[in-house]
């Protein structure tokens, strides 16, 4: 059996035939026909989310990879999250190493597209770690996608809810050169106003002094379509 060395205890698993035989995984996941077969073998799932924190670089963010591919099938989706891939997804993202982020950033999208399945990613704090580095300037415009995202869920709106979080959306859609970004920013704000309306007033103040939200066509369109 191909991964039969991946079973073994991991200390005496060599990391570079780990990382091939990952790597192989992933390139056999890429063909629609092993898709299905690859989640519903009872082996392969544990084994990527274990290898999702373990080995190389290359070995976890291929892992993550090999979970995005998979991702295709919506049934698979829900095998993926149901057995445990959140924590290790959002761990991968919450180190930082940009090769990974990228893998595990598509990997959940991919996956959020699930509505069940953003609740558990927002239950196991990937409104934070997504928060956390988009604030350090890390990958943004595609975590600002997966948040927007995630902003139409009630837990996730009450963490962005506040005003730290306001003000660094507010300021993204200053600075930033990303049409996308900007309406990936409008996209939360406005999700977040509806359920706390006291923060149309901080948003109304930005208007009136820099004319932030003016520039998204996002927000000019929800707005003037509810009469905000």
């Amino acid at each position: 059996m191909l991964l039969s060395p991946l079973l073994e205890t991991k200390t005496e698993c060599d990391p570079n035939l780990c990382e091939d035989l990952i790597t192989t995984v992933f390139n056999a996941s890429l063909h629609v026909n092993n898709k299905k077969q690859l989640a519903e073998n009872p082996v392969v799932i544990p084994l990527l989310i274990e290898y999702t924190l373990l080995g190389t670089i290359e070995t976890r963010r291929n892992a993550a990879a090999t979970f995005g591919s998979l991702s295709a099938l919506d049934s698979n989706k829900f095998i993926i999250v149901n057995s445990g891939a959140v924590a290790p997804l959002l761990e991968l993202l919450r180190e930082g190493h940009p090769s990974a982020v990228k893998d595990a950033a598509s990997t959940i999208l991919s996956l959020c597209t699930v509505c069940a399945n953003k609740a558990k990613f927002v239950e196991q704090g990937a409104v934070e770690v997504i928060l956390e580095k988009i604030n350090d300037g890390i990958f943004v415009d595609e975590l600002l996608v997966i948040l927007a995202m995630l902003s139409t869920n009630r837990m996730a709106i009450e963490e962005l809810g506040d005003c730290k979080t306001l003000q660094s959306l507010l300021r993204i859609i200053r600075h930033s050169s990303s049409e996308c970004s900007k309406e990936n920013c409008a996209a939360i704000l406005y999700n977040v106003c509806l359920k706390y309306l006291t923060l149309l007033m901080v948003i109304r103040a930005e208007e009136i002094k820099k004319q932030t939200c003016k520039t998204c066509r996002y927000w000019d369109y929800k707005s003037s379509k509810e009469g905000h």
